[in-house]
This record gives C-alpha cells, sequence and structure tokens, in this order.
C-alpha cells in the first residue's frame, strides 16, 4: 500500500510515543474535510483507549486474585519452607508483603506438569533464596531421576532456579530434597 510504513521501519517512527501521543495521532489530518472525520477519529480513539482500559483493569482484579490465593497458600504452608500454589500465578510481591522469610520454594502445576520454583531474594537480580541441588543442573529424564531419586523428575535449569515434576508428588519429593540440601548449605556456612 502506497504511503504505509513497512514493519521494519513503523519501530523506529513509533519510538519515544507514549499512549497519548498514539491516540492523538488518530485525530484526522488538516486536509481531511469529509463530514464525520472527526467523530470517526474519537470512535476509534475510543476504541483503543477502552481495549487498554479494560486490560488494566482486569490485571489489576487478577492482581488481587493472586494476592488472595497467595496468602491463603501461604497461611496453610505455616513454617514450612514449601509454598503449594493452585497454578502459576504471580507470587513473589505477596510473599515479601506478608513478610513470610521463610519460603524458599514454590510447586504449581503447570500444563502436564509440576513446576518447582526458587523464590528471588530480590525484585531486582535472579539471586534464589535458596538453589535447587547443584547435581540436578542441568539433567533430564532419567538422568535427573537418578542424581534425585525422584521417580518422575523432569527436568532441572542449569541455573538452578526451576525444576519441572510429571505430577504433585515428585514435585514435592523434589522440593523437600532442595529445602534440606539447602539447608545443610546454610548450616555449612555458619
Amino acid at each position: 500500500m502506497p504511503g504505509c510504513a513497512s514493519a521494519a521501519s513503523a519501530g523506529p517512527l513509533l519510538s519515544g510515543m507514549v499512549l497519548p501521543d498514539l491516540i492523538e495521532s488518530l485525530k484526522p489530518v488538516f486536509d481531511d474535510t469529509a463530514s464525520g472525520a472527526e467523530d470517526r477519529a474519537f470512535q476509534t480513539a475510543l476504541t483503543i483507549a477502552r481495549a487498554f482500559v479494560e486490560a488494566r483493569s482486569a490485571r489489576s482484579a487478577a492482581k488481587l486474585r493472586a494476592e488472595a490465593i497467595v496468602l491463603e497458600a501461604i497461611a496453610k504452608a505455616g513454617d514450612n519452607c514449601i509454598l503449594e500454589l493452585p497454578m502459576g500465578m504471580p507470587f513473589r510481591p505477596t510473599v515479601v508483603k506478608a513478610g513470610a522469610d521463610h519460603l524458599w520454594f514454590v510447586i504449581s502445576p503447570r500444563g502436564s506438569d509440576w513446576v518447582i520454583g526458587g523464590i528471588r531474594k530480590s525484585e531486582d537480580g535472579f539471586e534464589q533464596r535458596a538453589d535447587l541441588p547443584a547435581s540436578w543442573a542441568g539433567l533430564t529424564g532419567m538422568a535427573l531421576e537418578e542424581a534425585s531419586g525422584v521417580k518422575g523428575a523432569l527436568f532441572c535449569h542449569n541455573g538452578r532456579f526451576i525444576a519441572a515434576a510429571a505430577n504433585r508428588d515428585a514435585a514435592l519429593a523434589l522440593a523437600r530434597i532442595a529445602v534440606k540440601e539447602a539447608e545443610l548449605a546454610e548450616a555449612g556456612s555458619v
């Protein structure tokens, strides 16, 4: 289409623009004198702005739902170092807000398997409160089952911040082993 920006050149054209600038760009150009041009432009802008407002509202409501679920899971965990969630969701802000510093790992279902993840020490970095065992790093399938002693262990990332298991029991077993090893490592560093 003549006069249209290609996908490659659109990036630089839109760089630095914020939502109000983008909405304002929908106003009719100076020489568009067609009847109803401003009304059509307004309706277009309204549709776009509404989509952003509704998405922001939905995200805020989801954040509140997640916070309630995480708080309930923290209460259920008691002084256990493992937080079990019914699904993947944002959890760290609530864990921090609740002062649940005793939590080291989170488990939750993900599709057909379960995930075991560490909890970052801070929002800014990648350092975990506790790492998964070094002997698991980068292993998958049978190799991870053998190294961990857990049937159903599927995968452990090289960075030792996430692992996967075939089911809840295997995820809990991996998380419990990880807690024991982290406790031993912590005791050895004192």
